[in-house]
């Protein structure tokens, strides 16, 4: 009995491991050479860039999308990817704009949505991201911290309203002593 369970056991074991589901790879892989974390200041332009590659042995089309929150405006190269044939690649660049002023820090999640097709069914969708972050230190600076800055160029900006707040607190010192 002993020298059929260790003939049975091994068999058994290869059956199983040949039944056993086969993780399927992914028709189209997203290959990221960039860096995805930037921290920049209001206005400006940041380019993040990917590679698609067909890793199927079928053509497939391909729509980018990608969502940004509001105020920084996305454009994309090679928004759609027709007939990427099996072990090729096609770039895309994403050129993200931040707003030109922030109230406070602001991270930003760049989302970038791939719509792989066969034909016009959708087969698959491979996400990527890219973050960027907009320090406090580049935050509008208002009066008081309330009010925007009314005063003209050359004092529209943080030293203008550095010159409010004292004249303010110079006023309301003056009125309490008085």
């Amino acid at each position: 009995m002993r020298g059929a369970a260790t003939t049975v056991l091994p068999l058994l074991t290869v059956l199983l491991l040949l039944a056993a589901p086969v993780a399927a790879q992914d028709p189209v892989q997203i290959l990221a050479f960039d860096n995805y974390d930037r921290t920049v200041a209001p206005g400006d332009v940041s380019t993040f860039n990917w590679s698609i590659r067909n890793t199927d042995v079928i053509p497939y089309n391909i729509l980018v999308s990608v969502q940004a929150p509001d105020g920084f405006t996305v454009q994309v190269s090679n928004a759609t990817i027709t007939d990427l044939q099996p072990n090729r690649a096609s770039a895309i660049t994403v050129t993200v704009t931040a707003p030109p002023t922030v109230a406070a820090a602001t991270t930003a999640e760049i989302d970038l949505v791939l719509t792989v097709q066969d034909g016009t069914a959708t087969v698959f969708i491979v996400n990527a991201g890219a973050t960027i972050q907009i320090p406090s230190t580049f935050a509008e600076k208002k009066v008081l911290d309330l009010i925007e800055n009314p005063l003209p160029a050359p004092l529209d900006n943080e030293w203008g309203v550095f010159l409010l707040d004292v004249l303010i607190w110079l006023g309301v010192a003056l009125g309490l002593h008085g």
